[in-house]
């Protein structure tokens, strides 16, 4: 049982290494170039500080752009179209 315990204590541990980060580059094109995009033009309907959330859908979190609204995801990871 104690080996078991190990073997899966390490399978957690190594599977953190194919994750991959968030690059710095990344997040400071977000945070200059679309997060004031979204903040002028999307947040009033599609935040959760929306009187109305039209559509299902919140784009002020990555959960809810994978998620999407009523018709679907709004972003697919891998697939720009």
């Amino acid at each position: 049982m104690l080996r078991l315990s190990f073997a899966l204590i390490g399978c957690v541990l190594t599977m953190g290494r194919f994750v991959p980060p968030v690059l710095a580059d990344d997040l400071q094109f977000f945070e200059t170039e679309v997060r004031p995009l979204l903040t002028e033009h999307c947040y009033e309907c599609h935040a959760g500080e929306s009187r109305i959330l039209r559509g299902g859908l919140r784009l002020d979190y990555r959960e809810g752009l994978l998620r999407g609204g009523d018709s679907g995801p709004a972003i697919v990871p891998g697939d720009p179209q």
